[in-house]
């Protein structure tokens, strides 16, 4: 796979110097982080929702590899797919797979290794911008992840949990996810906080029901509950949520509003 961008000028500025300045403005102030297991991070543009990544990405140090679930929308494999070769590419730079990585990862979950699925999502690219400006010698491991019942969930992320013991080095793992869509902002409000309050508790299984129960709640909720299935595997027990933001996007749907998150699992 050399997956080619589909998203600049849309969602982050072709130029690499316009690109850089507006990264620059959004991790102003930027420290080297602390170790982290894994965040959790809105899939959109950087003007949209940039500022909410980056106050997550701005407290973690970003190693140099990271796992990216996404949800899959379309084409994918019974329980999701990982792309084991290749590159995603950025105008003006370059992305690699990290092959070692993605292979043990595949045949530790039961993932197929196919990276068609990847070609047409959008998140992995989506936060691509943001982790390299944190670490330019980023490697990645992109995941594609299917609707499936949530044992099946967490049995992918304990062999997630198993493949980063067994490499030994700093791995970030990101899951990308947002909020309600278009529904009434009080309503998002009262979903949002129940969808965060499970996330905080590491509580795949309450997340799961809630999303089962109110499938606006949450789009992209297999990658969070693989994410917090993970984080209990190697000994979490909580997260933090760092920002929260709701908008209304569409002046014509005034009483319909968005809502994105970022969490940092340390």
């Amino acid at each position: 796979m050399e997956r080619q961008p589909i998203l600049a000028d849309h969602f982050y500025p072709s130029d690499p110097d316009a690109r850089a300045r507006a990264l620059s403005a959004l991790f102003s102030g930027e420290g080297a982080g602390r170790k982290a297991l894994g965040v959790v991070l809105p899939p959109g543009s950087l003007s949209a929702t940039g500022a909410l990544a980056a106050a997550a990405l701005r407290e973690v140090a970003v190693p140099e590899h990271v796992v990216i679930l996404t949800a899959a929308h379309a084409g994918h494999a019974p329980r999701g797919c990982v792309a084991t070769v290749g590159a995603y590419r950025l105008p003006g730079a370059r992305v690699p797979v990290d092959t070692r990585i993605a292979e043990d990862l595949a045949g530790h979950a039961l993932l197929a290794e196919d990276s068609a699925p990847l070609e047409r999502d959008h998140a992995v690219e989506a936060v691509l911008p943001l982790l390299l400006h944190r670490n330019p010698r980023l490697r990645v491991v992109p995941v594609a992840l299917s609707s499936m019942a949530h044992p099946t969930a967490v049995r992918i992320g304990n062999a997630l949990a198993d493949t980063i013991q067994q490499h030994g080095h700093d791995v970030l793992v990101v899951a990308t996810s947002s909020l309600c869509a278009y529904v009434p902002s009080d309503r998002a409000t009262t979903l949002d906080d129940k969808t965060l309050a499970r996330i905080a508790a590491l509580d795949g299984q309450g997340l799961a029901h809630h999303a089962t129960e109110h499938p606006e709640a949450l789009d992209g909720v297999v990658p969070v509950c693989v994410l917090l299935a993970a984080a209990r595997a190697l000994g979490r027990t909580e997260a933090r949520v760092v920002s929260r933001a709701t908008r209304t996007p569409d002046l014509d749907r005034v009483r319909a509003c968005v809502s994105h998150a970022a969490v940092v699992v340390d």
